[in-house]
């Protein structure tokens, strides 16, 4: 389970809209470059059957996080990517809380 923390000095709430259930199901991505068990959306290979944070490792979470192919972080380690990627969340949960976030931030400035 991911938990998302939001506060303000005046208490201000996130609304952050119902996500669509997805078409497929996958098991959560961990920042340790393991996956946790669940609803398997196929067959394929998991992180945590190919190696410990390995290329093939990145390249599986990156896909089950939404993210888009040839999503490169040019900077990290594969070990440092695995991590990064681990510790998000699907990307378009990702952009539904960060819309959230502005328009919470966007309504005390026009109050």
């Amino acid at each position: 389970m991911r938990r998302i923390s939001f506060g303000t000095h005046d208490g201000r709430r996130l609304f952050v809209p119902e996500m669509p259930e997805p078409e497929e199901w996958a098991p959560t991505v961990c920042a340790s470059g393991g996956i946790k068990p669940g609803v398997h959306r196929s067959r394929t290979p998991k992180a945590n059957e190919m190696g410990y944070k390995t290329r093939a490792a990145f390249e599986e979470m990156r896909r089950s996080q939404g993210l888009p192919d040839g999503f490169e972080l040019p900077s990290f380690t594969v070990a440092g990517a695995v991590k990064a990627v681990g510790n998000g969340v699907l990307l378009p949960l990702g952009r539904a809380v960060a819309r959230a976030v502005r328009q919470a931030m966007e309504a005390v400035e026009v109050s």
